[in-house]
């Protein structure tokens, strides 16, 4: 074979790797089909540091627009056209770009990593580095989508194996076990969809959840939205990328429960329904048991648990865990001790170390011994026709003025007061409900400021709603923008506030919404590219000339 034949074939190999690389490997399951129009899936998955998103996609439109991949409101890995793209909110969505276009009607792998400390993010197309950058600022997600972006940009093809890692992995760990199945116990992952589920190509109407597989309390199951779940497209459907066997290599896991409730990891909002919450101090002290059990196909090895917190000393470990190390599917329990030493809410944190790479921990509040104007039985709520309802019991009130409802719709960072309840002035308790009817998309958290004749304030636990469905829409026209513009917006949207923040993420101007179509005047604001930041989560992009 003469050199010339020889460096035609090397380059060809080289070729064929990076533009539609499909392993010739033993197994394959399913995939689901995007149909490009408004197909997508809606993730519980919170976003927070360092991560690294992963997926198996097989393009069948690369034309125009920014098909998206997996993205949030703040964080994307998506097409420009058809190169391969990621980025945060704060550089404009264009930190990472892929200089080589994607072919069409390829199995490719795609993966994008980000460091927090280093602010190193780096974009891979079938393992390979294709794009990097430096200081990326970090950013947050409450959830995710996979094929949507602002209610537009959807993706017209076939996705697998979707995967996100709390970590940033190396060009190696991708390549070492993307052309495999997870277990969904490796170390980092912390959601993994490998979408072997439904019937391929065939009636799938029940078949609406996206399952998570890893094994752990939350698995943060997806929503289909928009699909038609029958036939070849738009659908689960059986051309997938052929993968090997399970990936090499056992793993330890770790569920907690308290009862049969399961406590997920860095769970920081106490609640009697999953028994974090230890109600009022009652001598000698209230106890609760949690359950250990590993999940994993490896031994879980456990060290000695310890409390930390603002009020760790309100609270002891009563025993233990009888066994250190758990063989799979083996279970140990522990008991924690709630010992007032002070009034109000007390407020601590359990941490549980091991042979995993993060110490599983969760937050333990109780009650201290006060005397109290109000005891509360309960404090609960529930979702009707889009609107909460809450209820809250009473077992004593004295010299109890009434309760001031709050609202968060951020995580617990501010509260809105949202209502005044007067007491009933009962002095064995009371029934109080209040209906909400301004409830919006994602997680609406309340809780009770109850007042006593003085002023002094007494809070409650939290109550905490998800409501699923779509955000309210909003508009910005005309855009490009000269001196002012209109936003329309929907009802949830009024009486809230809007900032509109630079490319560096710097806010330089805040809108108060009163109306569902609004005119706004931005002639102070020089020209450039900005972001407008609505309450519902949605975000906005406008040009000013």
């Amino acid at each position: 074979m003469s050199k010339k034949n020889r460096l035609f074939i090397k380059w060809a190999l080289g070729f064929i790797f990076i533009w539609g690389y499909s392993p010739a490997f033993a197994q394959s399951g399913k995939s689901l089909s995007f149909d490009g129009l408004g197909s997508y899936v809606s993730l519980p998955l919170p976003l927070q540091g360092s991560y690294t998103k992963e997926a198996w996609i097989y393009p069948l439109e690369l034309s125009f627009g920014y098909p998206q991949i997996f993205t949030g409101t703040n964080t994307a890995l998506f097409f420009y056209g058809n190169q391969l793209s990621a980025g945060h909110i704060s550089g404009g969505f264009l930190e990472l770009r892929d200089p080589i276009p994607t072919p069409v009607l390829n199995w490719v792998h795609v993966a994008v990593s980000f460091n927090a400390a280093t602010g190193n993010m780096k974009l891979y197309k079938n393992g390979i580095l294709v794009s990097s950058a430096s200081g990326v600022l970090p950013e947050t997600e409450s959830s995710m989508e996979l094929s949507r972006f602002q209610g537009t940009n959807f993706f017209k093809g076939l996705m697998d194996e979707v995967r996100f890692w709390n970590t940033e992995r190396t060009a190696a760990e991708i390549m070492a076990d993307m052309n495999c199945e997870l277990t969904g116990d490796e170390p980092g992952l912390v959601a993994y969809y490998n979408f072997n589920q439904g019937i391929a190509n065939g009636s799938n109407s029940t078949e609406t959840s996206l399952l998570g597989r890893t094994h752990a309390c939350d698995e943060f199951t997806g929503t289909l939205y928009n699909f038609a779940l029958s036939g070849n497209e738009s659908n689960w459907v059986a051309n997938s990328p052929v993968l090997s066997n399970t990936c090499a290599g056992n793993y330890p896991n770790m569920v907690v429960k308290w009862v049969s409730v399961c406590i997920s990891n860095g769970e920081n909002m106490p609640s009697s329904a999953n028994g974090t919450y230890f109600g009022d101090y009652t001598a000698p002290g209230v106890f609760r048991s949690y359950l250990i059990t590993n999940t994993g196909s490896a031994n879980l090895l456990l060290d000695p648990l310890y409390i930390t917190g603002p009020h760790a000393s309100d609270f002891s470990i009563a025993s233990n865990p009888a066994i250190v190390n758990l063989s799979p599917g083996q279970s140990t329990s522990f008991t924690i001790q709630f010992n007032s030493t002070g009034p109000g809410e007390r407020l601590a944190q359990i941490n549980i170390p091991g042979n995993l790479n993060y110490v599983f921990n969760f937050a333990i509040q109780g009650t201290g011994e006060d005397i109290t104007p109000v005891r509360y039985t309960y404090f609960t709520g529930e979702i009707k026709n889009k609107s909460a309802y809450l209820y809250w019991k009473t077992s004593f009130e004295q010299d109890n003025s009434g309760y001031t409802l709050l609202r968060s719709n951020d995580g617990g960072a501010s509260w809105t007061n949202i209502a005044w309840v007067p007491s009933k002035q009962a002095a064995n308790g009371a029934l109080y409900q209040y209906h909400d009817l301004q409830l919006k998309p994602g997680n609406n958290l309340y809780r009770l400021a109850q007042t006593d004749n003085s002023g002094k304030l007494y809070y409650s636990e939290w109550v905490r709603l998800f409501l699923k469905g779509e955000t309210s829409p909003v508009m910005i026209y005309p855009n490009p923008v000269t001196d002012k513009a209109v936003i329309e917006s929907g009802a949830a949207l009024q009486e809230t506030d809007a900032r509109v923040c630079s490319l560096t993420g710097k806010e330089v101007m805040k809108i108060h919404l009163k109306t569902k179509k609004q005119t706004v005047y931005f002639n102070t604001l020089l020209p450039g590219i900005y972001f407008i930041k609505f309450a519902n989560g949605e975000t906005g992009k406008m040009l000013k000339n």
